[in-house]
């Protein structure tokens, strides 16, 4: 008996954790927390701060109509309320549109869970997909739509906004924006290849300072390594050889 009470509370906190974590990465069943419909139905959309334009049914085509006509580029935010990530770089994409002008960068936010259709109207207006939320995207008149990948952080935010608009990343010392620079520059390379491959670049959402921690941009930033690190050594132990010769 005493073996089977201990084990009783473990299941059961087995089983809190497992709804807590659920409930953080929004995958509770249906039946706990309302049906998709009833959500979107509710239209309880999320609150973005300062000149965030919040993106639904009524305004996205009017806002996306502008970035054709020489208006500044905007940069949109996928988010969900319930997911663990979107929550930790919410007040981060919040921050940012009120660090830039909007006559260099506007921004816009959308609700993935209050207005999902949004977002499923947005992919195929650019023929693009954004199967990840948290999700980024710089829509602009000169170019097709930019996706994100890559660290949640304001750094390097700034530097790959300024990539892609020529706003610039003022806040970003010297050396440290270059850095970030060559590793969007690399991380887009890769994006790119994988493309070429047919291959689908996605991240998970949360990723180191310089290795994504998942999806198949590290996966590629991985075996690339591996295979540049194979190489390396055969070329050390290529230029040694000589010298054990001639020592043996």
């Amino acid at each position: 008996m005493a073996v089977f009470v201990p084990a009783r509370f473990w299941v059961i906190s087995c089983f809190a954790h497992f709804l807590a974590d659920a409930a953080e990465y929004d995958d509770l069943p249906t039946w706990l927390w309302g049906t998709e419909k009833d959500i979107r139905n509710k239209k309880e959309a999320l609150i973005f701060g300062g000149p965030t334009v919040t993106l639904t049914e009524e305004n996205f085509e009017a806002v996306l109509n502008d970035v054709g006509r020489g208006r500044p580029p905007i940069l949109v935010g996928f988010f969900s309320p319930r997911c663990r990530y979107s929550k930790r770089v919410k007040p981060t994409f919040d921050s940012l549109a009120n660090t830039y002008n909007s006559s260099v960068l506007r921004f816009a936010g959308v609700d993935d869970r209050a207005y999902g259709d949004v977002k499923d109207k947005i992919e195929e207006r650019f023929s693009i997909r954004l199967p990840v939320i948290p999700s980024f995207l710089i829509l602009r008149a000169a170019g097709p739509p930019v996706k994100y990948f890559g660290p949640r952080t304001p750094d390097d935010f700034e530097v790959w906004v300024g990539m892609y608009t020529g706003a610039g990343a003022p806040y970003v010392p010297f050396a440290w924006r270059m850095v970030l620079l060559v590793y969007h520059h690399a991380v887009a390379g890769l994006a790119a290849l994988l493309e070429l491959l047919g291959i689908e670049p996605r991240d998970n959402g949360d990723a180191w300072p310089f290795f994504d921690d998942g999806g198949t941009i590290g996966t590629a930033a991985i075996v690339i390594g591996a295979v540049l690190g194979v190489m390396f050594a055969m070329v050390i132990l290529l230029r040694l050889r000589p010298w054990a010769v001639k020592a043996a």
